[in-house]
């Protein structure tokens, strides 16, 4: 059986599989080079509104945020730290996850676990 769809309702296949995409970076740190890529986004927004007489950049934050497909709090916490450390972002050290790398050797952890047990 098939169903007739309107011509005048919008078929957003592609908006669908593009929120997919966009959502599933959500939560995890931005690189350098993707906060650079705001930045220089950002920024040429800025330089483009001010020189300008007739541009569509009223507001330059929403505008990077909807050509990146990021959100407006993250383009703006991002060009925060950008202001607070200075022109350049330098590489951020990578903050490892997981179990910390400096942790009791192997052979000393059954003596550790045996001991935190009788004490609770």
């Amino acid at each position: 059986m098939y169903t007739l769809v309107s011509l005048s309702t919008p078929i957003t296949m592609l908006d669908t599989y593009s929120k997919i995409i966009a959502m599933s970076f959500q939560g995890k740190d931005f690189t350098p080079a993707m906060k650079q890529l705001v930045i220089n986004l950002k920024l040429h927004f800025d330089e483009e509104r001010k020189h300008s007489k007739e541009v569509s950049t009223r507001n330059p934050t929403l505008r990077t945020a909807r050509g990146l497909d990021i959100g407006e709090i993250t383009v703006k916490s991002i060009m925060a730290e950008y202001r607070r450390y200075g022109h350049t972002l330098k590489a951020q050290a990578v903050k490892p996850r997981g179990k910390p790398e400096c942790r009791a050797a192997v052979n000393l952890q059954p003596v550790i676990r045996e001991y935190v047990r009788t004490k609770n």
